[in-house]
């Protein structure tokens, strides 16, 4: 549609042409406009470049040649995107900027027609054409921003991305109006004219370039001095665990003061910036017996401390900050009134960026209690340093303090403030206490719950922790939550919900925790040496303010976490071979011991049930120890089986002889007994090809209401219910006797015969 727009609007210009008169003049700025399509000139005070063959349309405007005008834009910005060599550009941006060109120019044309003939009439026909222009070609090109990606920038935005560059389009009306008033007084001068705005245009800029340069290298020094000097004043706090923070809290409030009190002079807020970092750099040459003495200095060790403004300033007085921050160490323990040291300053001569700083060092040091006897609250620090203003304070910085306070409570963000090495060393040293401190304490835990107790104890008041919980998975089995502390969001895993392992990769909860809203959440990997993939899941308190933990405070938290769960994992990897037996891989006769003491102190009624396998002798004397030690291996198998599904636990105390102890009622003994002689009788092992050995048993029960049990009388009470079922079994083989076994049915004689013929689906046999 513009491209047809500008199309009809060309055909009209050109039709027009014909019958246009052509002056040299309109010649020259033709031919110059072509020249110069591809050249984009840089104007000074602003922030906008502008094509040069632009001011050679203009002047083809204001000399009436507008057909000439309209044709020449078009074809212009064409030649200067052909000039431009970038054979990646689509298609059809060629032919929108002809028709940008002609648009724009036509709409300039059109502008100047409707200025009305009075005294100043170029002026304003200058204005118009300018103002003209510029608001096509923007619209145009902001138009274009917008199409071309996908419709994502609202074409609002696009204008005031190319707002700024209408004072360019001024500026060209301007030169070109003068460019032809020189022509129409004389053609030499109007040739003369160019060169020398060209002239004049390179001396600013290369002016405004040298002052650019300048403030760059003055702006490089300082990025690269700010992060060393952020190390020194982080060092200068390592030496008082209660001074954390503190020298970027009073940079802080400084460079705040400096805002309130309207302060724009560079020099003096780079003194301010740097100064407040490194106000007590002079501490470092202080030795800790007198900088760390807890109680009243005496008259030696107080003028030592008072040394230190004059050893800092001393220390960075080489640093080519350019800025006097020198001063600003050296004077920032001066009193209006003249009273402080080292020199006895007095009133304004004190340097500002120094009066600045001991506002705010004052103000944290009594509000966070870092050398003060008493903490004081803001209102009262405030209200303190009001009645010390005139004698220790300069009054207009006192009575700037409320409102630079109200500016970093409520005007600034986390975000805006800037970065500091503070910081980053600080929480170094945070969780490398922190790590140690772990992993003492977690050195005679011997449970995963109590290894979640002492980590929550140890990082209180550092981390933001509300809730804890280790998380386990395994191959073929879901998400299980092996411990937990605090209140949990654990929701059961279902089909519909599958665990997601791309969260664990960006820091959020696996599907088994829910998601608590307004509630921060936070998963990280346990390396452990424990079967199966190891987390921890932590819920953070969400405070406003409150931050997320930092990578060192991370791993600070889960080297000790993980070296405790790796030891108690290989504790009761061990202690479960203690307790198993080898063959079965039930529990042996000192985890039924261990299982009898724990229960035997419930409340809960307890059975047993005590069953030897049939004719063990003999399965071992007739089919060897190998059949034998398979028949034990899969009777365990089959109790495994029935513990697995109730409470019961199945034990091997020796020989063929098997245990099972249950927590239930005598009805339901009952029951189990005969659960157990069934799924033994499923047991046949194969002792020749063909041949199967079924497996039988022998049982007996006793069953305790509540304590006190006698174990003892409970087992001989099952012994000799086993017994009787022995002796009551009719098919009772003599001791070493050949078991009796069986064929399969398919290898019976005359087996075959009795077999119906394999039919095949669909069809009758």
């Amino acid at each position: 549609m513009i491209l047809a727009g500008a199309g009809v609007v060309a055909a009209l210009y050109v039709a027009r042409l014909s019958s246009a008169p052509l002056s040299a003049a309109t010649l020259m700025f033709v031919v110059l406009a072509l020249v110069t399509g591809s050249i984009a000139i840089r104007l000074p005070l602003v922030r906008a470049s502008l094509s040069m063959d632009t001011l050679f349309v203009f002047a083809l405007l204001l000399l009436g040649a507008e057909e000439a005008a309209v044709l020449v834009s078009g074809l212009s910005m064409s030649v200067g995107e052909l000039r431009s060599g970038d054979g990646g550009r689509p298609g059809y941006v060629l032919p929108f900027n002809f028709a940008t060109g002609v648009l724009s120019a036509a709409a300039a044309a059109n502008a100047m027609a409707l200025v009305p003939r009075v005294e100043g009439a170029l002026v304003w026909g200058v204005i118009a054409m300018a103002l003209a222009y510029f608001a096509v070609n923007a619209f145009l090109v902001a138009a274009a921003m917008s199409q071309t990606r996908g419709g994502h920038v609202p074409l609002r935005a696009a204008m005031g991305a190319v707002a700024f560059t209408a004072p360019a389009f001024l500026g060209a009306g301007c030169v070109a109006g003068v460019t032809v008033w020189a022509v129409e007084v004389s053609p030499i001068l109007g040739l003369l004219v160019v060169p020398l705005a060209v002239l004049l245009y390179a001396t600013i800029l290369a002016h405004r370039e040298r002052l650019e340069a300048a403030q760059e290298h003055v702006d490089e020094i300082e990025r690269l001095y700010l992060p060393t000097v952020a190390a020194i004043a982080a060092a200068i706090e390592a030496r008082d665990a209660a001074d954390g923070g503190h020298h970027a809290r009073v940079q802080e409030l400084s460079l705040a003061l400096a805002e309130e009190l309207g302060l724009s002079d560079a020099s003096t807020l780079r003194a301010v910036r740097f100064g407040a970092l490194l106000h007590d750099l002079g501490r470092i040459a202080i030795s800790d017996a007198v900088l760390l003495k807890e109680g009243e200095l005496t008259a030696c060790e107080r003028r030592q401390l008072e040394m230190h403004p004059v050893l800092g300033a001393e220390l960075i007085r080489h640093i080519p900050f350019d800025a006097p921050v020198a001063d600003a160490i050296r004077y920032h323990h001066e009193r209006w009134d003249g009273r402080g040291y080292p020199e006895g300053l007095s009133g304004d001569g004190i340097p500002l960026p120094a009066r600045l700083i001991a506002v705010a060092e004052v103000y944290d040091t009594v509000t966070r209690s870092r050398l003060a006897r008493r903490t004081m609250t803001a209102e009262e620090a405030l209200v303190e340093i009001q009645r010390e203003a005139g004698r220790q304070f300069d009054p207009q910085v006192v009575a700037a303090l409320q409102g630079a306070l109200r500016r970093i409570r409520h005007d600034a963000t986390p975000a805006q403030r800037p970065c500091s090495a503070i910081k980053a060393i600080a929480s170094g040293a945070l969780s490398q206490g922190l790590e140690l401190r772990m992993s003492k304490a977690l050195e005679p835990t011997a449970s995963l719950a109590q290894v979640l107790e002492v980590a929550a104890r140890e990082s209180a008041g550092v981390l933001p922790i509300t809730a804890w919980a280790l998380l386990v998975t395994t191959p073929g089995e879901p998400q299980r939550a092996v411990a937990t502390l605090g209140d949990v969001p654990l929701q059961e895993p279902s089909p519909d919900y599958p665990l997601d392992r791309a969260a664990l990769d960006v820091g959020g909860w696996w599907s088994l925790l829910a998601h608590p809203e307004g509630q921060p959440s936070l998963t990280l990997p346990l390396p452990t040496r424990a079967p199966g993939c190891w987390e921890l899941a932590l819920c953070l308190s969400g405070e406003p303010g409150g931050e997320l933990l930092t990578s060192a405070l991370s791993q600070a938290l889960l080297h000790p976490l993980t070296a405790a769960i790796n030891r108690i994992s290989e504790m009761e990897a061990g202690e479960r071979l203690a307790l198993c037996d080898p063959l079965t891989g039930v529990g042996n006769r000192l985890a039924m011991e261990r299982a009898l003491k724990r229960l035997g102190a419930t409340d809960e009624p307890l059975g047993l049930i005590l069953l030897d396998l049939n004719n063990f002798k003999g399965i071992n004397d007739h089919f060897g120890h190998d059949i034998g030690d398979e028949a034990l291996r899969r009777v365990g198998a089959a109790l495994r089986d029935i513990a697995c599904d109730s409470s019961v636990e199945a034990f091997r105390p020796g020989g063929d002889e098997f245990v099972l102890l249950a927590p239930v009622q005598r009805r339901v003994l009952e029951l189990l007994c005969v659960r157990v002689r069934r799924e033994i009788a499923k047991v046949e092992l194969e002792v020749t090809p063909g041949e199967l050995l079924p497996m039988g048993t022998s049982l007996g029960r006793a069953w305790s209401a509540a304590p006190p049990r006698d174990t003892a009388a409970l087992f001989k009470a099952a012994d000799q219910d086993m017994f009787a079922d022995k002796r009551a079994n009719p098919d009772r083989l003599p001791r070493g006797a050949r078991p009796e076994t069986r064929r399969r049915p398919s290898l019976l004689p005359g087996a075959q015969r009795h077999q119906r013929p394999p039919q095949r689906c669909g069809h009758l046999s």
